[in-house]
């Protein structure tokens, strides 16, 4: 697109390239233009290159300014430009350097009248991303601290001007309360007759007098400021811009710029000759910035969270404010879920209040604690129970599914037997004789297999599954564990049926078991016979069958010719400092160790185990606690207490 010969904006490219060289954003341009941005930006695309190029800047500097600091209501319009998007992005470099250059004053749409404000609030808020936990997490705020930086909008002043009479040679400007002013705008007739005069000049009031010693003088020409920096709403004033001021009550004079070379002591502001001028509210319009004054925060809509009072020149941070975010925490159940980068959250708002208009930067840095106290079933305590053919269990944890754990303990409380079956050799479900399986066991023939234990123990009994024994039946072990044997015998005085029984042999040496040791076991009848039943072995561990002179034969199902092991347990009645207990978390599995165990005279114990190091690998939300027993017995796992701490830090 290009500007056609006789088009009358064609004239003016120029002025307007130099125009969006000293503005802000051509949004504030269409406000003094009077015409849309979308308007306006197809005149700006239309300049010829010879014409834009004069703002100083090349294409790499455009690619580099949208790369950075990109506008957002413009990025529609930059889409549709296409090819044509390095003119825009001239103009917009031009415009985000003047505001990088004067970053005390960020010039806003709205202007305010401060006379009309009344004790209308300026709100501001803050959406604060909380990750959504599992359903049986309960949120406690631990710690939590609000903070907030003012930043200055430009509003404007609508003073009462008076004069004593219709022309005279100051007017009193009157604010009606004390402000900071940065931008004086007059009226075209007034501005012409400053121009003609030189100076524009303030003198503040004290008291009920005015000063003699000006609080600012304006030099018509050098601060002027091309662009109004806001609407005047068709007023047609000519702005100026000068360092801040404050104040409530100006006079307000015509002067004359001191010649060059006067003799010093000569008097450095001089009055023309007709220095009587006339002016009339709504001719002069002051333009200052306001801060935020006097903010209020709450958290998730509720009670003042924070109130600060005074102006908020910079950042300011709050004292904890747990409570708050804790009744903040107690709704948020309600709030809608959301999902971001993958993960549900929902929004917490943190909302300002301000008496005054500003723009407030807000920020939250919170640590919460998730809660978790029951387990996955809901329930408080799960009992887990140990028998001859149950050796272990499992309880389902479930975790919060954020943060990260800071504390994760489960108690266990139960008795385990001194029977301890490290492993339950030779199991089968057959409840009696009739379906068991085993091998008998008669004078001249010794049977033998090996083992290994998975806790250390104190080895003083060692129990045989046995039946079909015959009356003064004498079955003799020996155990075998490197250079040490133990033995030990007894006597059937009555005869045992097809109903499997167990029967002791207590150890005339107790022998102390390690674990990753291998230990042979010997079994055989010095008179009589007797039935040892046996169940699945495997190719490392089963029963040998030994006869004269003749090599060890394994001994095999005659169904399948699977190896067979003959039943037995291992007992101790040594007391032990802890219980034979081994624990797990899964997935994994990752081993877990008790402490602080005590263990009491009648048996039972009490014992705490801790989980945060286990759980600090472990992603989701569930996890299961393993417990194994080579015992028999119940415990009692209880009161679950899962903490995960979560770190929020949010800002606008």
């Amino acid at each position: 697109m290009s500007i056609q010969a006789g088009d009358p904006f064609r004239a003016f490219s120029e002025e307007y390239v130099r125009l969006v060289r000293t503005d802000v954003t051509l949004k504030l341009l269409s406000a003094i233009d009077e015409r849309s941005v979308g308007a306006l930006m197809e005149w700006v695309t239309a300049i010829e290159p010879e014409d834009y190029q004069r703002a100083g800047f090349d294409e790499a500097d455009a690619a580099q300014v949208r790369a950075a600091r990109p506008l957002n209501d413009l990025l529609a319009v930059v889409t549709a430009l296409g090819d044509d998007v390095g003119k825009l992005g001239d103009l917009v470099y031009a415009a985000a350097a003047v505001e990088a250059a004067s970053p005390q004053r960020v010039l806003v749409e709205e202007v305010y009248e401060l006379s009309a404000l009344g004790e209308v609030a300026f709100s501001s808020e803050l959406a604060v991303p909380i990750p959504v936990p599992t359903a049986m997490t309960r949120l406690q705020a631990v710690s939590a601290y609000l903070s907030a930086e003012g930043k200055p909008q430009t509003v404007e002043h609508r003073p009462i001007l008076r004069q004593r009479k219709l022309e005279d040679t100051w007017a009193e400007i009157e604010l009606g309360r004390r402000s900071r002013l940065w931008y004086l705008a007059a009226l075209e007739n007034l501005a012409t007759r400053a121009e003609l005069a030189g100076q524009l000049v303030l003198f503040p009031r004290l008291g009920s007098e005015f000063l003699d010693t000006p609080v600012l003088t304006i030099a018509a020409d050098a601060d002027r400021v091309d662009v109004a920096p806001v609407s005047t709403k068709g007023t047609h004033h000519v702005f100026y811009a000068f360092p801040e001021i404050s104040g409530e009550l100006f006079m307000l004079r015509l002067g004359v710029p001191p010649k060059e070379g006067a003799d010093e002591g000569e008097d450095e502001l001089l009055w023309p000759d007709d220095y009587r001028f006339r002016v009339e509210t709504g001719d002069i319009l002051l333009f200052g910035p306001s801060y935020p004054s006097d903010i209020e925060l709450r958290i998730g809509g509720g009670e003042i969270a924070w109130r600060r009072g005074g102006e908020l020149l910079a950042a300011d941070r709050s004292r904890d404010v747990a409570e708050a975010l804790q009744s903040a925490l107690g709704a948020l159940a309600e709030a809608p879920v959301e999902v971001v980068d993958g993960a549900e959250v929902r929004r917490l708002r943190v909302a300002a209040t301000s008496r005054t208009p500003g723009t407030i930067y807000l920020g939250l840095e919170a640590e919460i604690d998730a809660l978790v106290d029951r387990f996955a079933s809901g329930r408080k305590e799960h009992e887990v129970a140990f028998t001859r053919d149950l050796h272990e269990g499992e309880v389902a944890l479930a975790l919060p599914g954020v943060g990260t754990p800071a504390e994760a303990v489960v108690t266990l409380e139960g008795t385990l037997s001194n029977c301890v079956i490290m492993q339950h050799i030779g199991a089968t479900d057959a409840p009696t004789g009739d379906d068991k399986i085993g091998v008998r066991v008669p004078t001249g023939i010794t049977y033998s297999q090996t083992f290994e234990v998975e806790v250390g123990f104190e080895l003083s009994a060692v129990d045989l599954r046995v039946a079909e024994v015959s009356a003064d039946t004498r079955v003799v072990i020996e155990l075998r564990a490197g250079d040490a044997v133990a033995t030990s015998a007894m006597i059937f005085e009555r005869a045992v049926d097809r109903h499997p029984v167990w029967q002791s042999l207590r150890l005339d040496l107790a022998l102390p078991l390690e674990p990753e040791t291998t230990y042979e076991l010997q079994v055989w009848v010095s008179r009589g016979q007797a039935v040892w039943l046996c169940g699945a072995g495997d190719s490392l561990r089963y029963l040998r069958r030994h006869q004269g002179n003749a090599p060890p034969a394994r001994v095999e199902d005659v169904a399948d010719e699977s190896p067979l092991l003959g039943e037995l347990r291992l007992r101790s009645d040594v007391p032990v400092e802890a219980p034979a207990l081994s624990l797990s978390l899964l997935p994994g599995p990752q081993s877990l160790a008790m402490r602080d165990v005590e263990v009491f005279d009648d048996g039972s114990f009490r014992a705490v185990v801790d989980l945060v190091d286990a759980l600090g690998v472990i992603e989701g939300s569930s996890a299961r606690l393993r417990l194994a027993a080579p015992s028999e017995g119940a415990i009692t796992v209880k009161s679950p207490l899962l903490r995960y701490r979560l770190r929020v830090e949010a800002g606008s």
